[in-house]
């Protein structure tokens, strides 16, 4: 089972590396989309336990994005 964990941990840290810019807030949002099923807003996917920052920060992490 260790191995597989580590092929994630090694998956999520390229994914981060990727990012130029906003990198912990691009990962919190990647985060709350992959675990949410309900929100359907940005507003109520900020609430999302997984998205550590404010909901602006959504909209700041999309806009880096590109």
């Amino acid at each position: 089972m260790g191995i597989y964990i580590e092929k994630f941990v090694d998956f999520r840290a390229k994914i981060y590396d990727s990012f130029n810019v906003r990198a912990d807030a691009t990962m919190d949002l990647i985060d709350a989309l992959s675990s949410n099923t309900f929100a359907k807003s940005p507003v109520q996917l900020s609430l999302n336990p997984q998205f550590k920052r404010q909901h602006s920060s959504i909209h700041d992490a999309v806009d880096n994005f590109f």
